[in-house]
């Protein structure tokens, strides 16, 4: 199944309240979820208090899912509280407050999808303080959470009045603490490096296609030599290799002008959420200003689908073809 993920909208309300229903309906336990109304579920569609995304099916537009995100500030029941925040960290804190899959849409990852979402939503703002909670026998939701970089940072703490819950605990990084990438021409020397890293992106999700050690190593020939379609980068830290990309060249009879397709885009995966990808882009349009910018995603990528519409980019409404 294929999926849209964005924000929710006002008119997604009851749809939502109906996707909680049906997902609290299939739950063996379900003493371990708290509902909320449709009054705080319009309250924290877009605003000062929160925010709400969901999950689309894309054949018959049926909502599969949806995650709020409350801005709690210092108000009384901000969890920040139990934690012994300050009220300044308490006013840069997000709260991961609620997820429910509808039951025919569940085990697709979409939780974990829509966690990813939220945080990229919140990258770049004053929130890095993200919270949660689990109950501690909900083995699911704890491991998405830990397999996020979430920490537990109270256990059995009583929540939502009388609740006992784990609190969960990450920091967000600031799309800024990538100011010292730099972004530079592959070279040979680069060569074992970027098969390393050809190897595990095309085993990944995120590519549809597993390639070849033989594909790689004329990639990269292509990248090093003077050959005037494909162009290699790479992104270092203070001499961490932290990621590769590749360019190739065409022209667009379609747009009249220069068409760079971004081929590949690779991030190591303790760099990813520094906003290198985007720095990429950046870097490649200044580069060909006039040039129209392509590339391919997989559309269950939900992150790197966001960093792309966050970039500018949108899906064209046709499908393309090929002849090997």
């Amino acid at each position: 199944m294929k999926f849209e993920l964005r924000p929710a909208r006002p008119a997604d309300v009851e749809a939502i309240m109906q996707v909680m229903a049906d997902a609290m309906a299939n739950l063996q336990h379900p003493e371990w979820f708290v509902p909320d109304d449709a009054v705080y579920m319009a309250e924290h569609i877009s605003g000062p208090k929160g925010f709400c995304l969901v999950a689309e099916e894309k054949t018959t537009g049926a909502l599969a899912a949806y995650f709020t995100v409350k801005l709690a500030g210092t108000a009384p029941d901000a969890l920040g509280w139990q934690l012994g925040m300050s009220e300044e960290e308490l006013n840069t804190t997000a709260q991961m407050d609620s997820c429910c899959v509808a039951p025919p849409y569940q085990g697709n990852g979409l939780e974990g999808k829509l966690l990813l979402m939220a945080e990229d939503t919140l990258r770049g703002s004053r929130y890095r303080h993200l919270l949660a909670t689990v109950h501690p026998d909900n083995a699911a939701s704890l491991y998405t959470g830990l397999h996020r970089g979430y920490t537990i940072a109270a256990n059995h703490v009583i929540c939502y009045g009388d609740k006992v819950r784990d609190i969960l605990y990450k920091e967000l990084e600031s799309r800024n603490t990538n100011m010292n990438t730099t972004i530079r021409a592959m070279t040979p020397a680069d060569k074992d490096s970027v098969m390393e890293m050809m190897r595990v992106f095309y085993n990944s999700p995120a590519v549809l296609s597993n390639g070849s050690d033989e594909i790689f190593a004329r990639d990269i020939e292509g990248c090093i030599s003077d050959n005037p379609y494909v162009e290699g980068y790479m992104f270092e830290q203070d001499g961490a290799v932290q990621g590769y990309g590749m360019a190739a060249k065409s022209f667009s009879t379609e747009y009249g002008r220069q068409c760079i397709w971004l081929e590949d885009i690779y991030i190591k995966a303790k760099y990813r959420g520094l906003g290198i990808g985007s720095q990429f882009i950046d870097y490649i349009t200044k580069k060909y200003p006039d040039a129209l910018l392509r590339l391919e995603v997989e559309e269950e990528n939900a992150r790197a689908v966001h960093v792309y519409k966050k970039s500018g980019f949108e899906f064209f409404e046709y499908k393309e073809m090929k002849k090997e």
